[in-house]
């Protein structure tokens, strides 16, 4: 492929959990796709035969500067709602629904740039967030929520296909 600037992207995008824009990021949101890969060998040779991959990891990994009740919901996977009696607010946490529950899942969506200052989506059908951040109220500094989603697999996708896709203007 040829050497073309207009390819080379520069700008934040916006982050959307179930639909829902999640407000203000700082270091921006990376995407990963980690694979592991078991290697082939033989007694008889002494290098590798071939490889074949075992594992794929999906992830979103981003820190939220809104520190909102609606985005520690998320971030946190809480299931309770938020409560508003008398003009408040409230957010009740703590224990698991039940000993067999599963993380609350989430659709994400990431839209910024792609080439030729088009825009482009990255949507992922099922994720769940894992490493859910600390976040401090200091003097002086922001209130930063980091956050980590892991993708699964969405099984009534065809294979190839079950985390979900890459979309960019034409």
């Amino acid at each position: 492929m040829p050497e073309d600037r207009k390819n080379i992207l520069v700008g934040a995008g916006t982050l959307k959990v179930d639909g829902v824009e999640i407000g203000f990021t700082e270091g921006g949101v990376t995407l990963s796709l980690e694979k592991e890969f078991y290697d082939v060998e033989a007694d008889q040779e002494t290098g590798i035969l071939d490889k074949k991959e075992t594992r794929q990891v999906c992830s979103i990994v981003t820190n939220l500067l809104e520190a909102t009740l609606e985005n520690i919901k998320i971030v946190w996977g809480i299931e309770s709602p938020i409560e508003t009696p008398s003009g408040k607010k409230v957010l009740s946490f703590g224990g698991l629904s039940g000993l067999c529950s599963s993380p609350q899942e989430h659709g994400l969506e990431f839209n910024g740039c792609a080439p030729n200052k088009k825009q482009r989506k990255f949507v992922v059908y099922r994720a769940v967030s894992v490493e859910t951040g600390e976040h401090s109220y200091l003097k002086g500094e922001k209130t930063v929520i980091p956050v980590t989603f892991q993708c699964l697999m969405d099984t009534d996708k065809p294979k190839g296909r079950r985390y979900g896709y890459y979309e960019d203007v034409v």
